[in-house]
């Protein structure tokens, strides 16, 4: 250590140049596996140092866009969880109960925190911020003349916009291309069977007992090459 000390301008009361020096230098000459068969017999580096490293990524990641959609992908996995599923979702992920102690403590893995979903209060915050078009109270609406107890509360929206809306989404993204012609001007006709569950979004599959035929879209365009 003096000797490191010495090259990268260490002392005795300040180690960490030389510190640094050292894994820098593992870092450039040493190889990988080699690496990692060393850190397993460090209890300092397993316990400590690669946690604390860990952490601040993890306290990125869980604040994070890709969180939020691994949340939203969560709550909404075959159709909407709800607030209590998803918080008891939330926890059996995220903690688990000790005997003995009240509260429960986080999960870890090689003394690495396991990421959390975003908390329920912020993710429905975020879902009430997405547009989704002009929506129309269920009760205003469609229940005139039904006694108190058979009243819906609930929204529903447009279905002409609502199917312009996924019609423009699924033809601007990845593998959904429109069809070009060698000639222009000519006419061409875009068909979609539209599928949608309770909560608004499409089925992959239109043989499934929570879908209902919403419309065919028929589109007449002009195509241009």
């Amino acid at each position: 250590m003096e000797e490191v000390n010495a090259i990268h301008g260490g002392s005795k009361v300040n180690l960490k140049p030389g510190t640094i020096g050292l894994l820098e230098t593992m870092e450039k000459k040493c190889k990988e596996d080699d690496i990692v068969e060393g850190m397993k017999k460090c209890k300092k580096l397993k316990e400590k140092v690669l946690p604390g490293i860990y952490k601040e990524d993890l306290k990125e990641y869980e604040s994070s866009d890709d969180n939020m959609l691994r949340s939203i992908a969560v709550y909404y996995s075959k159709g909407v969880m709800g607030e209590d599923k998803y918080r008891k979702v939330y926890k059996a992920t995220s903690y688990k109960k000790v005997i003995g102690k009240k509260r429960a403590e986080r999960i870890r893995v090689a003394s690495c925190p396991s990421p959390r979903l975003v908390p329920y209060h912020r993710l429905m915050a975020y879902i009430k911020s997405i547009d989704v078009g002009k929506l129309h109270s269920v009760c205003d609406n469609l229940c005139h003349g039904l006694d108190d107890c058979e009243k819906v509360n609930g929204c529903y929206g447009d279905v002409e916009h609502l199917r312009l809306s996924l019609a423009k989404f699924y033809l601007n993204h990845s593998k959904y291309n429109l069809l070009s012609f060698d000639e222009p001007n000519t006419s061409c006709r875009v068909e979609m069977v539209l599928h949608v569950g309770g909560d608004g979004a499409p089925f992959r599959r239109d043989d499934s007992a929570r879908s209902w035929l919403v419309s065919i879209l028929n589109i007449g365009q002009r195509c241009v090459k």
